[in-house]
């Protein structure tokens, strides 16, 4: 089985507030697009999980997609076991959510190498334990988000071209939003108010701070269209409505830039021959 887990971009990033648990409230509006890691999974019938990537991953107890997989086990003790390989292209720790699109992978993998024994609503509450934006990819559909970023709400935008440069540094989500203060908070909006605020992102200000060449990149795409950074790990992105547009400014990027054209997604191809 092989299953393709789709990248994300943040619209816009609000945080509204610190929960007493120490979490952070946020608004955000999530596209995903079409730069995607490529996961297999071949069943395995001495009930094991075998995991393995090309990007020398972590395999021990922090590795998302082996603790998606013993979750599912925990719930499902009967199902088979799996091997898993990933062919990883999302940039790591780039706020582009590759981590927790990897989990929502395989997550709908044992699903249906097992039967298909939960829904989609079942798949996302077991993925919500591995990782706030889990959900979303579960779901597998762009939307604006509330809460920690669990509750979705689904989105139409319009179809759209992404110039992609990955963050040069890999960055800390728990630490970012650490170093968030009470002054960086932002009032809540509504969802209809989104276009008003696209490209506003609460750590701009401070990935300027802390890595400079994110600023660099961010200014130096702002001369070709409107762009903004995206989550909390500095990758910044352009938007286009036409591909050539974004083909054409990709090629003036520097080539170290690692920088990659991405198109919009309505539907994430995870969400393939699953049961509502």
């Amino acid at each position: 089985m092989r299953l393709y887990a789709p990248a994300k971009l943040n619209l816009f990033l609000h945080v509204t507030g610190r929960r007493e648990d120490g979490y952070h409230e946020l608004q955000t509006l999530f596209q995903l697009i079409d730069y995607m890691d490529c996961l297999t999974i071949d069943a395995r019938e001495d009930g094991r999980f075998e995991y393995a990537d090309d990007a020398g991953g972590d395999f021990g107890e922090s590795n998302l997609c082996l603790r998606a997989a013993e979750l599912a086990r925990k719930r499902h003790p009967e199902g088979c076991g799996a091997s898993m390989f990933l062919n990883k292209q999302i940039a790591v720790g780039a706020g582009l959510g590759g981590g927790s699109s990897d989990a929502a992978a395989v997550l709908h993998g044992l699903n249906r190498l097992w039967g298909q024994p939960w829904n989609i609503e079942e798949l996302a509450a077991m993925g919500l334990e591995l990782g706030a934006d889990v959900p979303l990819f579960v779901h597998g559909r762009t939307a604006w988000a509330e809460g920690v970023g669990e509750k979705l709400t689904p989105a139409d935008r319009p179809e759209g071209f992404a110039l992609v440069l990955p963050t040069p540094s890999e960055v800390s989500t728990a630490e970012a939003y650490r170093s968030l203060q009470l002054t960086q908070w932002s009032a809540p909006i509504k969802m209809g108010e989104v276009d008003a605020y696209w490209g506003s992102n609460v750590f701009e200000e401070l990935l300027r701070s802390r890595l400079p060449e994110v600023g660099i990149r961010l200014d130096w795409l702002r001369r070709y269209a409107p762009a903004a950074m995206t989550g909390s790990g500095g990758s910044v992105f352009a938007w286009f409505d036409d591909r050539g547009e974004a083909e054409s400014v990709l090629a003036l990027c520097p080539l170290e830039w690692n920088g990659r054209v991405a198109a919009s997604l309505a539907r994430s191809p995870l969400l393939a021959q699953e049961r509502a």
